[in-house]
C-alpha cells in the first residue's frame, strides 16, 4: 500500500514541475514576442566609387564621379530574405533621392550597385554574404564584346560596381554607406608608331599612327575595344587563362601580340605596343588637331605640312581649365581641353537650321520658354543670360556661360520626346554629327556650344579682342566688337582648318557668318510681346552676340571636351 505522505509528495512534485513548465513556456512566449519592430523610414545613402586598381604604380584610376541623373539600386536582406528589392535612387548633384521609403528593423544587410538596372531583382543571389556573389549573375548577363564609342552606353551598363553596405537605423532614417568596387577588370593597350607626349598633369597622347587594320579577338569572339586617352580598352569579367589577340599592320608588315586578362576584379592593366617615339613633355595647345581616334597633331607640326593626315575631328580651342565647366570635369573625372568641330553639322542635308520650332503640331508656335523648371526634371532648365537693359551686363553673363555641355544634357533629357518629333533641329543635328564624325569614348561627345564657349573659340582661334572693346548693338542686351578689333578673325579661323583634307572641314569664309549657341535668352517681337530666343554669334564683318528667335535659321558648330 502506498502511503498517503508519498502520494502527497508526488502530487506536490508534479505541481512544481507543471509550474516550471508553464513558466518556461511563458518565458518562451515572451522571448518570441520581443521582435524588432518594422518601421517605415526614408533611405539616406552615401556612396563613393573606388575606381580600378593598378598594381604598378599603386593607384586607383577611372573612378566614377557621380553626376546629376545617375541612378543606383539598393537591396535590403533580412533573415535570408530580400525585404526591399532594387530601390532606385537618383542623384541630383548632391543627394541620392529614393523613389520610396523602406520598411526595416535595422537588422538588414545592404547591397548597393551602380548603374541601376530595372530587372536586377531577377539576377541576384539572396543567400550571398558578399556583394560580388550577390550581383554575379547580373554582371555576367551584361557582358558585351562591342565596346566601341557607338556602344558606350551598353559598355557603361556592363561595368557594374557593387558593395555590401554599412546599414544604420535611427529614429528618423535608414542610413546606407558604401564604397563601390568594380566587378569587371580593364585591359588597356596602346598601339602606335607615332610620337608620344605627356603633359605636366600626366595626360598622355600620341600623334596619328600608321598602324592600321587592328583586329581584336577573345577566342572565337570578335572584340571591338573602347578607348581612354592613349589606350584601347576591354572590360571583362575575370576568368582563369584568358587573353586577347591583337593583330595589325605596321608599315605594310602584319604583326600581332597578346593581352593577358587577369583573374582579379577591379584591376586595370596596361600594355604598350608599336614602335612609337617618346616626344617628352608637351602641353596641349590651341590649334592642335584632334582626331576621331583620340590622337592629336601639334599645331607646330601642322604648320610644316602641306596637308594633315586624314581623320581629323576638330581643332583644340581651349586649354584653360578655368574655362571648362565643372559638369564636364565631373563626368570625365578631369578634363584637358575643348575641341571645335572642323565641319558643320547638318539637318536634313542642310547646314542652316532652326533652334526650335514646334509649328504647327505644338502649342508654343516656335516660342518656348526653356527657363521654367519642370518638377519632373528638377534642376534641368536653361537660365536666361541676357540683361535687356544693360548690354555690358549681358556681355558678362554671356562670357561667363561655359555650360554648353549641361545645356545639351537638359534639352536631350527634358525634351527627348520633342527631339524625336524634330522640334529641336540644332540639337538633333549635333547628335547626328556624332555618327558622321566619331568622338573617343573618353570624351563628352559632341554638343552644341554655349555663347561663352563660342566667344572663347573666336578669341583664341580668331584673335577677337574683347577687352574694353564691347559696344551696344541695337539695344535689348545685344553687343558687338567693332570690326577694327576683329578685322582678320575669319582669316585666322580658317588658318587652323586649311591644312585639314577638304572633305573633313568647312572653312569659316564659306559659311553664312552666324552660329547658334545652346544658350537661352529673350527679346521682344515688334508687337511688344516676349520672344523666347537663343544667343546667336555672328561673325559677318564685325563680331556680335544677339538674341535671335529660335524659329530663325542659322548654322552650327559642335564642341566636345576630353
Amino acid at each position: 500500500m502506498i502511503r498517503f505522505s508519498l502520494l502527497e509528495h508526488l502530487r506536490t512534485s508534479l505541481v512544481a514541475v507543471g509550474v516550471a513548465l508553464l513558466a518556461l513556456l511563458s518565458f518562451g512566449a515572451c522571448t518570441k514576442d520581443v521582435v524588432e519592430p518594422v518601421e517605415e523610414l526614408p533611405l539616406v545613402v552615401a556612396i563613393t566609387d573606388s575606381g580600378f586598381f593598378e598594381s604598378v604604380p599603386k593607384s586607383h584610376l577611372l573612378a566614377k564621379d557621380f553626376v546629376a541623373g545617375d541612378e543606383i539600386g539598393v537591396f535590403l536582406v533580412r533573415d535570408g530574405e530580400i525585404v526591399e528589392a532594387n530601390i532606385r535612387l537618383t542623384y541630383d548633384g548632391s543627394t541620392w533621392n529614393a523613389d520610396k521609403t523602406v520598411s526595416v528593423t535595422g537588422s538588414e544587410l545592404g547591397f548597393v550597385y551602380f548603374p541601376f538596372c530595372a530587372d536586377a531583382s531577377e539576377y541576384v543571389d539572396k543567400s550571398a554574404s558578399n556583394a560580388a556573389d550577390f550581383f554575379k549573375e547580373l554582371a555576367l548577363r551584361g557582358v558585351t564584346y562591342d565596346q566601341s564609342p557607338d556602344n558606350i552606353a551598353r559598355t557603361k551598363a556592363f561595368d557594374l560596381s557593387v558593395a555590401k553596405a554599412t546599414v544604420e537605423k535611427t529614429d528618423t532614417e535608414l542610413s546606407v554607406t558604401a564604397i563601390l568596387e568594380h566587378l569587371m577588370s580593364v585591359a588597356a593597350w596602346s598601339l602606335t608608331d607615332g610620337t608620344v607626349y605627356s603633359t605636366h598633369s600626366g595626360f598622355k597622347y600620341t600623334t596619328p599612327s600608321s598602324c592600321s587594320n587592328m583586329k581584336v579577338s577573345l577566342g572565337d569572339k570578335t572584340i571591338t575595344p573602347g578607348t581612354i586617352p592613349f589606350y584601347y580598352t576591354f572590360y571583362y569579367y575575370p576568368e582563369e587563362g584568358k587573353h586577347l589577340t591583337v593583330s595589325y599592320d605596321e608599315a605594310g608588315v602584319s604583326k600581332s601580340f597578346d593581352v593577358q586578362l587577369g583573374t582579379e576584379s577591379g584591376k586595370l592593366s596596361f600594355l604598350e605596343e608599336g614602335s612609337f617615339k617618346d616626344g617628352g613633355a608637351r602641353e596641349l595647345s590651341v590649334g592642335d588637331l584632334f582626331y576621331g581616334d583620340g590622337s592629336i597633331l601639334p599645331v607646330e607640326t601642322v604648320r610644316e605640312m602641306s596637308q594633315a593626315p586624314s581623320g581629323v575631328a576638330g581643332v583644340v580651342f581651349q586649354t584653360d581649365l578655368s574655362r571648362i565647366s565643372d559638369k564636364e570635369k565631373s563626368v570625365l573625372a578631369g578634363a584637358h581641353a575643348l575641341v571645335l568641330s572642323a565641319r558643320m553639322p547638318s539637318y536634313k542635308g542642310n547646314t542652316s537650321m532652326k533652334w526650335f520650332d514646334d509649328y504647327p503640331e505644338g502649342k508654343d508656335d516656335g516660342n518656348r520658354n526653356e527657363s521654367v523648371e519642370d518638377p519632373d526634371y528638377p534642376g534641368m532648365y536653361l537660365p536666361f543670360i541676357t540683361d535687356t537693359k544693360d548690354y555690358m551686363h549681358s556681355y558678362e553673363l554671356n562670357r561667363a556661360d561655359i555650360n554648353g555641355y549641361w545645356n545639351n544634357v537638359v534639352i536631350r533629357t527634358r525634351r527627348a520626346a520633342d527631339m524625336e518629333k524634330g522640334w529641336y533641329p540644332a540639337f538633333s543635328a549635333v547628335v547626328a554629327f556624332g555618327d558622321q564624325v566619331p568622338a573617343p569614348s573618353y570624351s563628352t561627345g559632341w554638343y552644341l556650344p554655349s555663347a561663352g564657349q563660342l566667344m572663347d573659340a573666336f578669341a583664341n582661334l580668331g584673335k577677337v579682342d574683347f577687352d574694353d572693346h564691347i559696344r551696344d548693338f541695337n539695344g535689348n542686351g545685344d553687343f558687338l566688337v567693332d570690326a577694327s578689333y576683329c578685322a582678320d578673325m575669319i582669316k585666322f579661323m580658317d588658318s587652323y582648318l586649311e591644312k585639314i583634307p577638304s572633305e573633313e572641314r568647312d572653312l569659316f569664309s564659306g559659311a553664312t557668318g552666324a552660329l547658334w549657341s545652346s544658350s537661352h535668352s529673350w527679346t521682344y517681337f515688334s508687337t511688344g510681346d516676349i520672344s523666347y530666343a537663343a544667343r546667336l554669334v555672328s561673325f559677318y564683318n564685325d563680331f556680335s552676340v544677339i538674341s535671335y528667335s529660335t524659329f530663325g535659321v542659322s548654322e552650327t558648330r559642335a564642341v566636345l571636351a576630353f
